[in-house]
């Protein structure tokens, strides 16, 4: 989806520089969810929800190839006491070095480096992650509605 995404920024400090980067969100379905006419299963006949649901547990295979966090862009400088990057100029530092960023409760994040070779591999994995994630909001919108209408299969 064109223009959907979420912007990042890692916090910019003495030497530090970073850049946003645009990657997919997460929120795709849940935005929808306050109205579950918008997902368009409102109305709908138990046997539709359930083809619904089925093609949207497909769609948890990526699971096993997701990862929620961020991309980060980061430009920072060397350690070389006489090397261009001290100037103090934003285009001189070195870069660009690429982390995935991932937050824990209690306000804790973890990065990893990433190296250039691998950055694919995570965005899609990124990806994924919003697909995978969208997925489990779209099953819950719909189990939800077959419960409303008290339509659940019998066990």
């Amino acid at each position: 989806m064109p223009g959907s995404g979420v912007r990042v920024k890692l916090a910019e400090s003495c030497d530090h520089t970073a850049r946003t980067a645009r990657l997919p969100s997460p929120r795709i379905f849940l935005d929808s969810l306050t109205s579950c006419d918008m997902l368009g299963i409102m109305a709908r006949p138990p046997r539709d929800l359930a083809r619904r649901r089925d093609a949207a547990v497909g769609r948890l295979a990526r699971a096993a190839e997701s990862l929620r966090g961020s991309l980060v862009e980061r430009y920072l400088p060397c350690g070389k006491p006489r090397c261009r990057c001290k100037s103090g100029d934003r285009k001189d530092l070195h870069g660009p070095a690429y982390y995935v960023t991932v937050s824990y409760p209690g306000g804790r994040t973890r990065q990893v480096y990433v190296p250039r070779s691998l950055k694919p591999v995570v965005e899609r994995w990124l990806a994924n992650y919003g697909e995978v994630y969208g997925a489990l909001e779209q099953i819950t919108a719909i189990n939800l509605e077959l419960v409303r209408l008290k339509a659940l299969p019998e066990e």
